[in-house]
């Protein structure tokens, strides 16, 4: 029988038409990038690459923000470091696989890792990955090197396939509540908040399905990561800013 969830292990929605009218942006994020970091090589991350090229970057796009695209064979360490030591890029994000120490993009190969993580990579930005384990290791150790705020997971993230964009909505709750511009402390309210509320409504069904995606919610929930959550992952009153 196959298996009920996916994971990020070691190892939806349409897109957007090209040349459709943009949608009127605000100046909340001007002259601030986000370098969009995301595997797509796998379902595993095809999934939630589809999903964030949806309503993830759209929405950073209408507050102001400009997104820089590293993603699938851009995703590698050489084109994305370039981009990440810039000063006026001051979120990164993505979906990929990720262990311990270190994040990767579509060939596994390491983007980031604690081996060969620099300063200028990591001081003054907050950084989030949809990704297992990161938070383990690889977050502490962006924090260490200046980052203001890490978001990830310290274990497997997983999801069923059949209740997929629930879970993406959860996680990219966070990247939301930095677009529009609160503290890290007010993000991780909203963050608990969206995934409280999914898993009550699984609950309140009482049927052994949504009762079984209710419990992988909870279990994802309880490996998020992020200030005011545990010691080492950076300040709550961050928030993204030029400064």
């Amino acid at each position: 029988m196959p298996s009920k969830k996916k994971r990020f292990a070691k190892s939806g929605k349409k897109k957007s038409k090209p040349g459709g009218k943009k949608p009127h942006a605000s100046a909340a994020g001007a002259g601030m990038k986000v370098l969009a970091i995301d595997a797509d090589s796998d379902p595993v991350t095809k999934a939630p690459f589809d999903y964030r090229e949806q309503n993830v970057y759209p929405y950073f796009e209408q507050k102001g923000f400009t997104v820089v695209r590293r993603q699938g064979a851009m995703a590698r360490r050489a084109r994305v470091t370039p981009e990440a030591r810039k000063p006026e890029v001051i979120y990164l994000t993505g979906v990929g696989h990720g262990f311990n120490n270190s994040y990767t993009g579509n060939s596994q190969e390491p983007i980031f890792s604690k081996s060969s993580l620099s300063t200028k990579e990591s001081q003054g930005k907050i950084v989030h990955f949809l990704s297992c384990k990161t938070a383990a290791g690889l977050g502490p150790s962006f924090v260490a090197h200046g980052c203001k705020a890490y978001f990830g997971y310290s274990d497997n993230f997983t999801y069923p396939p059949s209740l997929a964009e629930v879970f993406f909505e959860c996680d990219s709750e966070i990247d939301r509540g930095f677009a529009d511009g609160v503290t890290a402390g007010e993000v991780l309210q909203r963050v608990l908040a969206r995934f409280q509320q999914h898993i009550d409504r699984l609950k309140a069904t009482g049927d052994g399905g949504d009762l079984f995606n209710a419990s992988v919610l909870e279990v994802d929930l309880r490996l998020l990561r992020a200030p005011s959550l545990e010691v080492g992952f950076g300040d709550p009153n961050a928030r993204l800013s030029s400064d």
